[in-house]
This record gives C-alpha cells, structure tokens and sequence, in this order.
C-alpha cells in the first residue's frame, strides 16, 4: 500500500507512520526521515526513537503490550529458536566436516578454526 510522505509530497510504498501525539499520526518516507531538516522530520525521528511506529494489523507478542522497533530484540520471543537453530546449523556443519575426503582435512579445518577465533 502507497502512503503520501507528509514531508516530500511523494508516494512510495515505504512510508511509515508514527504517533507524535496521542492523536495525531505522521507519515514520512525513510529518506526523508534520515536526512530531512524539516520540522515534521525532527518529530517523526522523535517519534522513531521513542518507539512510536503505527503497526497495522500486527499484535504484540508475549506479554508486550505495544508492538515496538526491536520487540524481539527486548523481550526475547525468539531466543529458544535461535539457540535451537544455531545447535542445527552446527550440527550440520560438523557433520559435512566428518563427511570430507580425508580425515586429514577435516582435522586441519578444524585447527584452522581454533587458530582463527
């Protein structure tokens, strides 16, 4: 969905809207919102930094009450997965080691990674 950037005048598909009061709602493009020094951009960076990013249609998750930039990041919902994926990924990657021509080889690699942490 096309959004009007309140600052450019421009329509574009990355628009984003933020609260700057507990009523009025801003809208700007990601341009103008890192290099505009037009008031309404001083607000919406505000508004940005402060977490104020309108979601449509998305609910918090895991006990948040707002959706924010960065909900993960703070309330961990993902970090059982992404340990879990991690451990797979290892694993994966140990066994193709084991799987190599030579066992010489996998054990050079394997003293090369020490060597290079």
């Amino acid at each position: 969905m096309k959004r009007k950037c309140q600052v450019c005048g421009q329509e574009n598909g990355s628009c984003n809207r933020y609260y700057f009061s507990p009523a009025d709602i801003i809208t700007i493009c990601p341009a103008c919102l890192a290099f505009s020094c037009d008031d309404k951009a001083k607000i919406a960076r505000q508004a940005h930094k402060a977490g104020r990013l309108v979601m449509v249609g998305k609910s918090p998750c895991r006990g948040c009450e707002v959706r924010r930039i960065g909900c993960h990041a703070i309330c961990n919902a993902f970090s059982e997965w992404k340990t879990e994926q991690y451990k797979l990924l290892e694993a994966k990657r140990q066994a193709n080691l084991k799987n190599l021509a030579t066992a010489g080889t996998a054990a050079r690699h394997e003293k090369w990674i020490r060597g290079h942490k």
